[in-house]
């Protein structure tokens, strides 16, 4: 392409500042398909003879016109841009005269607005190294800021991890701590039931004692009546015996005994010493019979003044 742009412009420029003053055409592949007939037809548009015969004048165009020396051959018409192979045709056409300047008007005006495009071309071309550069810069600029959100990008990734590592860890503790508080919940109500447990044994204990106080306040009061009791009966045992045993109190229930335990269950006790009678003298007092006739004691002492008989 670029060969048959180079072709174009020179044979145009011919054209261009000869015009019709041009005085013949020469197709280069006519040299070596008939030298000595392009040699004479050449001679006769400039006015020159050749003063030999042709076989001279074919050994001197061999020594001149030499194949070996011929490194091209021309491309096929459809490989040739058409303005190349428009001019070429007017030319063979002519040959070996040239062509008007007005058969090829045309085409040089085609050139020349082809050239102006092309001057324009060239100054984009021009500008493209430039617009290269620039591009190039926003790329490495864009590359920096993809390396840059790659790298933000990872650090976010990171940051993420660390954060549902933290999260996870968080869970864990929090899995702990709910377990935790169940545990303390669980000793909680069990030592809620512990402490109503021993409230209410402090309570039983509680009852236990005052039933305690209440039993040694009774024994108290009866080691107490006992006391006074031994206090009478000691000094005189017998006589103590004797007044219990003939006491009103005895003689009264003295028949349901004997309806109860038999004649021989009335029979006065027979104590050979002090202390059995002491013995006696309670045990009659301790005996449900005489309990019966409490009521009646009573009476008798509001009666006689309060004295115990």
């Amino acid at each position: 392409a670029a060969s048959q742009l180079l072709w174009l412009q020179h044979t145009l420029d011919a054209f261009r500042h000869a015009g019709d003053a041009i005085a013949a055409v020469v197709d280069y592949d006519d040299w070596f398909e008939a030298p000595v007939a392009t040699a004479y037809a050449l001679m006769a548009r400039l006015g020159l003879e050749w003063p030999a015969d042709d076989a001279t004048l074919a050994h001197a165009l061999a020594t001149m016109v030499r194949p070996d020396l011929r490194h091209g051959r021309a491309a096929a018409p459809a490989r040739l841009m058409p303005e190349v192979r428009e001019l070429h045709a007017l030319l063979r056409a002519a040959a070996p005269d040239a062509p008007p300047r007005r058969a090829v008007a045309d085409l040089l005006a085609r050139f020349d607005d082809a050239h102006r495009l092309m001057g324009a071309w060239g100054e984009v071309v021009a500008g493209q190294p430039a617009r290269e550069a620039a591009l190039a810069a926003i790329v490495a600029e864009a590359e920096r800021a993809r390396a840059d959100g790659e790298r933000e990008r990872a650090g976010q990734a990171a940051r993420i991890a660390q954060q549902e590592t933290r999260a996870e860890a968080y869970a864990r503790d929090h899995a702990a701590l709910q377990d935790l508080y169940a545990d303390l919940d669980r000793r909680r109500l069990a030592a809620e039931a512990e402490a109503a447990a021993l409230t209410a044994r402090i309570a039983e204990r509680d009852a236990m004692i005052a039933a305690g106080e209440a039993e040694r306040a009774r024994l108290a009061a009866e080691v107490a009546t006992r006391q006074r009791l031994l206090d009478q009966v000691m000094p005189d045992p017998a006589r103590a015996l004797d007044e219990v045993w003939n006491s009103t109190s005895l003689r009264l229930v003295r028949p349901l005994q004997r309806l109860l335990a038999g004649r021989h269950a009335v029979a006065r006790p027979e104590c050979a010493t002090p202390e059995e009678q002491v013995r006696a003298v309670v045990r009659l007092q301790d005996s449900a019979f005489w309990d019966l006739t409490g009521p009646v004691r009573a009476a008798a002492r509001l009666i006689r003044g309060g004295r115990n008989r």
